[in-house]
């Protein structure tokens, strides 16, 4: 009989378990060192010590970070938002997309920091309104003459025509471009 009472205190216990479950929300565990080959987080993580990522750390949305340090490669899709200050040790690379064929009366967009142009012919060409801080370095990497207009959008000297592999720098300070520098190479 001691048996049976037993057996059955434990099955109804077991079967409350289950049926009541445990809110894995509620439970807090620290733990000195955790090693794990995936980690998914579906709401919020907050790391209040060093997160050490050997491999591929991806972030889906807005990963807000105090600060970073980066040995080794490191690939970002999207914007990079520094609030304070940038700084590098090493080289950085403005790579440009495939050279932008410009037509004549062309307004030009900036899609990268380096633009290389072409064009059929000699064209000319405007440039969209900048964007505050931007920068813009455009090469002509065609045999034709692109001439850049001085617009509204842009400070220069006048018209500025760049010929083979010339080169014009600009910046942005509110929505005008700024002349830095012109190579005629």
């Amino acid at each position: 009989m001691r048996k049976s009472m037993t057996l059955v205190i434990v099955t109804v216990v077991l079967i409350l378990a289950f049926a009541v479950g445990v809110n894995a929300q509620a439970v807090a565990t620290n733990f000195n060192w955790v090693v794990t080959k995936l980690l998914t987080v579906t709401d919020v993580a907050t790391f209040t010590d060093d997160v050490n990522v050997a491999g591929t750390l991806t972030a889906a949305g807005t990963a807000d970070l105090s600060t970073v340090l980066v040995s080794g490669n490191s690939n970002l899709s999207g914007n990079l938002i520094v609030d304070g200050y940038y700084a590098g040790t090493g080289e950085t690379y403005f790579i440009p997309p495939t050279a932008l064929t410009v037509t004549n009366g062309a307004v030009i967009t900036p899609t990268a920091t380096v633009m290389e142009l072409t064009s059929a012919g000699a064209v000319g060409a405007e440039l969209v309104a900048a964007g505050d801080g931007q920068l813009l370095i455009l090469v002509n990497i065609g045999a034709q003459n692109i001439v850049i207009s001085d617009t509204a959008s842009i400070e220069s000297t006048g018209d500025i025509t760049l010929g083979q592999y010339d080169t014009l720098t600009l910046i942005g300070s509110g929505v005008k471009w700024y002349e830095l520098a012109a190579s005629n190479n």
